[in-house]
């Protein structure tokens, strides 16, 4: 739920109608545009400004080729390339999907003191004191961080943070002056980026804030300004890039005449079979998958590989069914390529082993194939075939050729290929 208001509130920052001005203010020789609007029982506050794009992008990058959030706020992937982020060392403690994760982040000195002077003139929003105590050695906070590149349209991308709550465990707007935030930022005018920063704070904002806005806006700003700076050589750096085009591969299934894929069957305690089942013999790593049979109920690619790689002892390999924020047609599914290289040659045999049941099940020629390589299609928009219109640009890490019309379950397609 709380994604989706995330994205709701994207879109929001990206359309003036409903916000309530409070002020436009010069920083630096740029114009900031600062409103307020209500959101549930909070309040979203919005900067609005444009930066030079050659402060905050490299030559040959754009808002939407920026790594995602597993890639540049990974210590180790980053000392793999002789990367450091000034003012943060961090720990990826999970991967909840393709540019969704939790983090720890702990908090260098020379930051502490610029984020304490910050959040002392933001204070009167949050109406806490300052989060991080400066003398301390280190500051421990968790955060969830997301990407989704293209959205909320082509060619912006949507950056968001929610810190986490120790006293309710949960992940919330507000911890403390620790703020939830959102930031879109898109092409401007020649040279220049479009960014607008979101903030939520809680519903008690003072109508007399605006009094104080001014030393506010610029503490904010200028901070925001010197982070998007210092992560300029994190965020456009091409070895980081290649690291994250190369994090996920795309599975399709392909090619169900006569229904859903099968499951191999563990004999239970009780004694009792499913319907539909089949015994064949086990190829290599596969030799002792011997009975077969077709599971029921509803079917998703994502669910299917689950459930067979619990079976197989594979239940570490993380299987999603969305890809920065958007949920995939039930046939396609997006592993980590590291994992599903590992466990490559034992599911190759597993599969074969798997195609031979399905035909000797349904006495036919043809079985399911699983295969890589494709472009992500998303559930809610149409596919075009060849001939068909021009389908909507893809960010970089989706630069895959569709050289195949995908077959859905139980329903057969003519295929595209000459």
């Amino acid at each position: 739920p709380f994604s989706r208001l995330l994205k709701t509130c994207a879109k929001d920052l990206m359309d003036d109608t409903l916000w309530n001005a409070m002020g436009d203010f010069q920083h630096n020789g740029e114009e900031v545009k600062v409103s307020v609007k209500p959101v549930m029982d909070l309040h979203l506050l919005r900067f609005k400004s444009q930066s030079n794009s050659s402060d905050v992008l490299e030559d040959g990058f754009d808002v939407t080729s920026v790594p995602r959030p597993e890639v540049i706020y990974n210590d180790q992937i980053l000392r793999k390339h002789g990367l450091r982020d000034p003012a943060c060392a961090y720990h990826l403690e999970q991967l909840l999907a393709p540019g969704d994760v939790i983090i720890q982040r702990s908090y260098r000195q020379a930051f502490r003191q610029r984020w304490g002077k910050t959040v002392s003139k933001a204070a009167v929003l949050t109406g806490t004191a300052q989060p991080l105590e400066t003398k301390s050695m280190e500051v421990v906070s968790r955060t969830r961080l997301l990407t989704w590149r293209d959205y909320p349209s082509s060619g912006q991308s949507t950056f968001a943070g929610v810190p986490f709550d120790p006293l309710t465990e949960s992940f919330v707007t507000q911890v403390g002056s620790e703020m939830a935030w959102l930031v879109v930022m898109s092409p401007g005018s020649p040279g220049l980026i479009n960014v607008n920063v979101g903030l939520f704070v809680s519903a008690s904002f003072p109508s007399w804030a605006a009094s104080l806005m001014t030393k506010m806006v610029h503490a904010m700003h200028e901070l925001f300004q010197a982070r998007m700076k210092e992560m300029k050589s994190i965020g456009c750096s091409e070895a980081l890039l290649k690291e994250d085009r190369s994090l996920y591969i795309i599975l399709s299934l392909r090619t169900c005449p006569h229904g859903r894929p099968l499951l191999p069957l563990l004999r239970s305690s009780s004694g009792t079979s499913p319907e539909g089942v089949v015994s064949v013999t086990g190829v290599g790593a596969a030799q002792n998958l011997t009975t077969w049979f077709r599971p029921t109920g509803t079917f998703s690619l994502p669910s299917y590989l689950s459930d067979l790689l619990a079976i197989l002892g594979c239940d570490d390999v993380q299987v999603f069914d969305s890809l920065e924020g958007r949920q995939l047609v039930p046939y396609q599914a997006v592993l980590r390529r590291e994992q599903w290289e590992r466990i490559g040659s034992l599911f190759n045999d597993v599969w074969l082993t798997h195609r031979a049941a399905y035909k000797k099940l349904n006495s036919c020629k043809h079985a399911p194939t699983i295969v890589d390589g494709r472009q992500p299609r998303e559930a809610d928009k149409p596919f075009l075939p060849a001939g068909g219109a021009a389908p909507e640009p893809v960010s970089p890490s989706y630069s895959i050729a569709v050289r195949n019309t995908f077959i859905e379950i139980g329903e057969e397609i003519p295929s595209t290929e000459s």
